[in-house]
C-alpha cells in the first residue's frame, strides 16, 4: 500500500468516525430525556400545586441546551415546527379563556411545555443519520429491558416496580390503578403509570424492532421481546396496534413485490373509503367503531363508545376554545376519565388545537413518504419504520390517552419524523 493509498483511506474513515462522536456527544439530551421516562411516577416532588416528575426535571435541564440549539442558526423552521410553536400558544390561549391567564400559564402552560421541549428535544438532536440510528438502539435497547421486567412482573403476579417505588418513595401514586386481573392474569406495568402507556411504549417501537434490525437473529429477538411485552400488560389497544404494526410490515413487502409504487396513497384511498362506509353503515359512526374495535373487553367497548358520544357533544358545544379542566356532561354514573388522545385534546383546547397538530402529523407524514424513494435501502427501512410507529400513535391515541411519560414520548417521536422530514437522514 502506498503513501497515496493511506491517504485516500484515512479520508474515507474520517466522516464516519466523525459521526459517531457527534452522535454520542450531541444527542445527551435526548438520551438523558428518554432515559426519566422510564422512572416510576411514584418519585416526584410536590411543590405547591406543582408535582415534579424525573421527565420534567430533565426537560427544564436540558431546556437550555434546546433553546441554544434553535437559536444556533443552522436549525431551519419548517411549516410543521411553526405548528407545534402555535399550538403550544393555542393550549396556554385556550386554558386562559377558560380558567383565567394565572391558570391558563401553569397547566396549559406546562402541558404546552411539554409538548414543545419533548419535540424539539428530538427534533434538534436529531441532525444526521449517525444520530438517528444511535437514538433508535438506545430507545430498543430500554424497552427491551423494560419488557424483561414486565415479563417477570406477570410471572410473579405482582406489580413490583411499583410496590418497590413505593417503599422507597412512600408516594402511593399509580399504586393499585389498573392492577386488576384480566383472563385471570394480573395486568402488569413495569415502570409505567399504567399497563396501557406500558403496551403503547412496548407497541410504538416494534417496526423500528423488525425492520432495523439488520441480523435476523437480532430482529426476532428484539421483535419477540417486545411483542412478549405488549401481551403482558393485557391491553386491548397497544396489543391491536401490534397487529396493526405487522399487517402495515406485510402490506408493504407484498406491494413492493407487486411493483406498486405508491402504496401508503393505495392505502389511505382504502382506509378513507372503509371510514365513509362505516360513517354511513354502522349506527355507532366511524370514529366510535374505531374506539370500540380497540377493545378486547365488550364491556369497555360500550363505555368507550358512550365516551365519544358524549365527548364529541362537550366539543360541539364549545368547539373554539373547549372546556378546558370543567366537567365535562355525561351520563350521572360515567367516570371523568375521558380514554382518548384526540378527543381530549378537542375538549380541552378546542378544535383549533386537533387540527393544529393533525396538520403536524400529516404534513411529517407526507414529507416522509416523497423523500422515501431517493433514500437508499437502509434509509428506506428507518422510514418505513417511522411511518408505521407514528400511523399506530394516531390510531392508538383514539381510544388511549397520552398522559405523562407517554405524552412526552408522542412528541418525541413526532420530533423524530421532523428531523426525518428535514432529510437528516440524507446527512452523513
Amino acid at each position: 500500500m502506498t503513501v497515496t493509498d493511506i491517504r485516500h483511506l484515512r479520508h474515507a474513515v474520517r466522516p464516519h468516525r466523525k459521526v459517531a462522536q457527534g452522535g454520542l456527544a450531541v444527542a445527551w439530551p435526548l438520551a438523558l430525556l428518554t432515559l426519566s421516562l422510564f422512572v416510576p411516577e411514584q418519585f416526584y416532588v410536590d411543590v405547591g400545586s406543582f408535582r415534579l416528575t424525573a421527565y420534567r426535571v430533565v426537560l427544564f435541564l436540558v431546556f437550555p441546551s434546546i433553546v441554544a440549539r434553535l437559536l444556533g442558526g443552522s436549525f431551519r423552521l419548517k411549516a410543521y415546527d411553526l405548528a407545534i410553536f402555535l399550538l403550544g400558544a393555542w393550549m396556554i390561549v385556550a386554558m386562559s379563556v377558560n380558567h383565567g391567564i394565572g391558570q391558563g400559564l401553569e397547566s396549559g402552560g406546562i402541558l404546552a411545555f411539554e409538548a414543545i421541549a419533548g419535540y424539539l428535544a428530538a427534533r434538534l438532536c436529531l441532525t444526521n443519520r449517525g444520530e438517528v440510528v444511535l437514538f433508535v438502539r438506545f430507545l430498543l435497547l430500554c424497552l427491551c429491558l423494560a419488557a424483561v421486567v414486565l415479563l417477570i412482573e406477570i410471572a410473579a403476579g405482582r406489580r413490583l416496580v411499583h410496590e418497590l417505588s413505593f417503599l422507597l418513595s412512600g408516594n402511593t401514586a399509580g399504586v393499585g390503578i389498573g392492577a386488576h386481573a384480566r383472563f385471570g392474569l394480573v395486568r402488569v406495568s413495569g415502570p409505567f403509570a399504567h399497563p396501557i402507556h406500558a403496551g403503547v411504549f412496548m407497541t410504538v417501537i416494534l417496526s423500528f424492532a423488525w425492520l432495523t434490525a439488520g441480523q435476523p437473529a437480532r430482529r426476532l429477538f428484539q421483535t419477540g421481546l417486545l411483542a412478549a411485552g405488549t401481551l403482558a400488560t393485557l391491553s386491548s389497544a397497544p396489543l391491536i396496534g401490534g397487529l396493526l404494526q405487522a399487517g402495515l410490515i406485510a402490506y408493504h413487502q407484498i406491494c413492493r413485490r407487486m411493483g406498486v409504487r405508491k402504496a401508503w396513497a393505495l392505502f389511505f384511498l382504502l382506509i378513507g373509503a372503509l371510514m365513509l362506509f362505516l360513517e354511513f353503515a354502522s349506527n355507532r359512526g366511524a370514529l366510535s367503531f374505531m374506539a370500540t374495535l380497540l377493545a378486547l373487553d365488550p364491556q369497555t367497548a360500550y363505555y368507550r363508545m358512550l365516551i365519544w358520544t358524549y365527548g364529541v357533544e362537550n366539543v360541539l358545544a364549545s368547539p373554539v376554545f373547549g372546556i378546558g379542566w370543567a366537567e365535562w356532561s355525561r351520563a350521572s354514573w360515567m367516570g371523568s376519565t375521558v380514554d382518548a388522545f384526540w378527543l381530549l385534546i378537542a375538549m380541552l383546547f378546542g378544535l383549533p388545537a386537533v387540527a393544529l397538530l393533525s396538520f403536524v402529523v400529516i404534513d411529517i407524514f407526507r414529507r416522509i413518504v416523497q423523500a422515501r424513494s431517493l433514500l437508499d435501502e437502509t434509509g428506506r427501512s428507518y422510514a418505513l419504520a417511522l411511518l408505521v410507529s407514528l400511523f399506530t400513535l394516531i390510531v392508538v391515541g383514539f381510544t388511549v390517552h397520552y398522559w405523562g411519560a407517554t405524552y412526552i414520548l408522542f412528541f418525541m417521536i413526532l420530533g423524530l419524523g421532523g428531523s426525518f422530514a428535514a432529510g437528516v437522514f440524507d446527512r452523513r
